[in-house]
């Protein structure tokens, strides 16, 4: 296993100054307005998955890459990476289930188990088998477990900061999940008491470790905001990742990149360390600058990172 503490920018990408203050959409506008090759605006497709349709994007051509989005976000997140990536591969972000802009009327199924077979399907339906798959936080959660179970639909694993909590087996970092726990659960309770302003505000500024709700650009806070509802259905099972633990991940032969924030909470990058000494084909990268919101607070750096990653990776 390797560790990687350089994060290589894209050849054809920007020398952009002062990515904390723009916005996702005008980094990907930017990059796509004056990159080597223009690239269209992706539309937005639909694909129905048993009794609920999956709203994705796709852009570029090549080996599939499949982006899945943490918590408290759709498919929009990911703009600036598909940007970035659509020049060299088939870039596929979607919306999980329940979340925009598909209307949930009902959130009551919202579990690892739901949530894989949905990607599983996904996957199936639209032919991208093998893919490479990047997830964060929840999504990278996602990722690891299907990798587990249907290792044939993988090509690679990206993987920042994946909610894999069961991976935790030191002392001191049960100990850190037991507090985050009890913050989560309380999180969880104003949610489901009508408070949901508050509980999603709490739970950025939680899992990135700092007072930075407010100082997220707008758009990024629209779509926070537009998935608010999804936050307590999530914290039901959120530290149930169907079991999955040490022995799962060393199951795994998959090329995995395990990508962490160099100021992220101790919990993930205690995660993201014991993940990457139980996979067997697996490097960790420490992503400067960036906290738990990895592709967002350094977009040009993540993407710099996969791009290096995905370019060792045998076809």
């Amino acid at each position: 296993m390797q560790r990687t503490s350089q994060n290589k920018q894209p050849s054809n990408a920007l020398d952009w100054k002062d990515l904390s203050s723009r916005s996702v959409s005008s980094v990907a506008n930017e990059y796509k307005d004056t990159g080597p090759t223009a690239l269209p605006q992706p539309e937005l497709k639909q694909i129905r998955i048993g009794s609920t349709e999956l709203n994705y994007a796709e852009l570029g051509n090549g080996a599939p890459v499949v982006f899945i989005h943490g918590a408290l976000s759709d498919y929009r997140i990911w703009a600036a990476q598909l940007s970035s990536l659509a020049e060299q591969y088939h870039v596929v972000s979607y919306s999980r289930r329940y979340h925009q802009p598909t209307i949930a009327t009902d959130v009551t199924n919202y579990t690892y188990r739901r949530h894989v077979d949905d990607l599983k399907e996904l996957i199936d339906r639209l032919q991208l088998a093998p893919a490479h798959l990047i997830g964060h936080s929840y999504g990278g959660a996602l990722a690891t477990i299907l990798a587990q179970e249907q290792p044939r639909m993988i090509r690679s694993l990206v993987l920042a900061e994946p909610t894999l909590f069961s991976m935790l087996t030191r002392p001191n970092d049960k100990v850190s999940l037991r507090f985050h726990r009890i913050a989560l659960e309380v999180l969880q309770k104003l949610a489901e008491n009508g408070e949901d302003n508050l509980a999603v505000q709490e739970y950025i500024n939680i899992v990135l470790g700092r007072e930075v709700f407010n100082e997220l650009p707008a758009d990024v806070s629209e779509i926070i905001m537009q998935n608010a509802h999804t936050l307590a259905p999530m914290l039901r099972s959120y530290f149930d990742p169907l079991a999955f633990g040490p022995e799962s991940a060393c199951a795994i032969r998959a090329p995995a990149l395990i990508v962490t924030g160099e100021s992220s909470p101790k919990l993930f990058r205690s995660i993201s360390r014991e993940l990457n000494n139980c996979l067997s084909n697996s490097r960790l990268s420490v992503l400067p600058d960036a906290s738990h919101g990895l592709h967002l607070e350094n977009p040009v750096g993540f993407a710099g990172t996969v791009l290096d990653f995905l370019a060792q990776t045998p076809s």
